[in-house]
């Protein structure tokens, strides 16, 4: 005892704040395991506290190991992401996470070489084995099990996915080749659906991990965002939310490397911007006003301001001229979402009433804005019926709000105040955009406030706002942002599988 409390006064500040959070951390994950599991029988949360107590220990010495090793954080996400994302993709039983089943039918649609979806009475969609129908009315692991073997063969249903058909092939690439080696091996349908999410995830974590290794700071802020439960949830998916997230984060991780180096770009560096560019705003059109962030970039990497402005003029001109003719395809596609919305008739009360539309948005954002901010972090995860800790909620907005707005004293801004206004306004411009899509796609005529706004839209502008606080010089190290980016994501798979199992 005397060594214990020896060894305890011989710590320094740092050391010590490490020590107690993670001591607190641990005792709650216990706890919440304890209170989630009760339903399960003692027999079974016997078993998971000793899961979630050798998860913690392990974590701890894994942490203390990497940080006496000064492994780059980039490494430690890599790990990090590849564990959690095993869990995530095999937690969720494939209709419990939103719109999976629409996902999954466009996605096979592309592995099949259909880009476009044919239209049949009105309405978006293709004819596929009723089994698909089976897998995704398995709300449990044991109806996951009895459907295991089913194949992709056998009568046949029409399938309606109007809301996926909107989606630009590009954001289903990934997962239809993981879909399209399963078809082709004849593998069982199930096992479509994971490869899908396993090649989606793969890219999901390999730009992230590009983005951290590369962005000369915040690279804690892309760390920790990139780990938030609702982001790994969306990642390990067939969602095009995963190729969302994770381009918009390489894409500003480019901007600001570009501004930390002296040598000109290669072809390389001009490829790689260019499709960062073109996959972000074929993702989301809502997120195009961030590719004009590309006008950050210095000219001296450009080799010359004239080389600059051709370059990035031409790049902007095809990324909006492909989305203008993305949209004007797409949009017979746009019908009435559940029988609430007529977009035509939206439009024409928009315009006709722009005062009454701006206030409609600021009563939005003041009815809704702490959902959209629980959401955002993962405080209900799947189709929104599994309920993650509350404190770890707590906790992650106020990890992300520092991690923000932390600033290094003494060191000069990465970009100077017209550079932050212009960023501003962009950031301005996609939540303008993201809330009108949704009013027009989804909300009925005249309604008082925009319904189908979800929390972990705002995901991508998190690194856009940090860049206005942004400063030279490198990270502090922060260890206790390790171990509750992990604990958080323990505690989430938890409440997951106990509400599934």
């Amino acid at each position: 005892m005397k060594k214990v409390l020896d060894k305890i006064t011989k710590m320094n500040k740092e050391e010590l704040t490490f020590w107690l959070t993670y001591l607190l951390l641990s005792s709650f994950g216990v706890i919440y395991t304890a209170q989630k599991g009760i339903h399960l029988g003692w027999k079974f949360l016997i078993v998971l506290e000793i899961i979630i107590i050798g998860i913690l220990v392990g974590l701890y010495y894994l942490i203390r190991r990497w940080i006496n090793n000064n492994v780059p954080l980039h490494k430690i996400y890599l790990v990090v992401a590849i564990v959690l994302g095993a869990f995530y993709i095999f937690a969720f039983p494939p209709a419990q996470l939103p719109d999976e089943q629409e996902d999954y039918a466009r996605t096979l649609e592309l592995s099949q070489f259909g880009f476009i979806t044919p239209m049949q009475d009105l309405t978006a969609g293709k004819s596929f084995p009723v089994n698909i129908h089976t897998i995704y009315e398995s709300k449990t692991y044991g109806d996951l099990l009895k459907n295991a073997n089913l194949k992709l063969e056998g009568k046949k249903r029409f399938y309606p996915y109007a809301n996926k058909s909107l989606y630009n092939f590009v954001c289903y690439i990934p997962q239809a080749i993981g879909v399209g080696i399963g078809n082709l091996l004849g593998l069982p349908i199930l096992f479509h659906i994971y490869l899908g999410k396993i090649f989606n995830y793969a890219l999901f974590v390999t730009l992230v991990y590009l983005s951290i290794k590369y962005i000369p700071t915040k690279k804690f802020l892309v760390f920790f965002t990139s780990l938030l439960p609702i982001c790994i949830q969306e990642g390990a998916s067939l969602a095009p939310d995963s190729m969302t997230i994770a381009t918009s984060v390489a894409l500003v991780s480019f901007v600001v490397w570009s501004r930390s180096v002296a040598e000109p770009f290669t072809k390389k560096h001009y490829i790689s911007l260019a499709c960062l560019s073109i996959a972000l705003s074929l993702c989301k059109i809502v997120y195009l006003p961030l590719c004009f962030l590309i006008f950050l970039i210095p000219k001296e990497r450009f080799a010359s301001l004239k080389n600059k402005k051709l370059y990035c003029t031409i790049l902007t001109l095809v990324v909006i001229c492909l989305n203008l003719f993305w949209l004007k395809f797409s949009s017979r596609y746009l019908t009435a979402f559940y029988g609430q919305s007529n977009s035509t008739e939206q439009l024409q009360y928009v315009l006709s009433n722009p005062i009454r539309y701006v206030l409609i948005l600021f009563t939005t954002l003041d009815v809704y804005i702490w959902s959209y901010l629980e959401q955002m972090v993962g405080h209900s995860l799947g189709k929104f019926v599994v309920g993650t800790s509350y404190i770890m909620t707590l906790f992650a907005l106020y990890y992300i709000v520092n991690l923000i707005k932390e600033k290094k004293l003494n060191e000069k801004d990465y970009f100077n105040l017209f550079e932050k206004i212009f960023t501003g306004v962009m950031i301005l411009g996609t939540i303008g955009l993201t809330f009108t899509s949704l009013y027009l796609q989804w909300t009925a005529v005249g309604a008082y406030a925009v319904d189908g706004i979800q929390g972990r839209y705002f995901i991508p502008l998190l690194l856009p706002i940090a860049t206005i606080f942004m400063t030279k010089g490198e990270d502090d190290k922060k260890h206790n942002l390790l171990s509750f980016a992990i604990v958080q994501n323990v505690l989430a798979l938890v409440a997951v599988i106990t509400t599934f199992i």
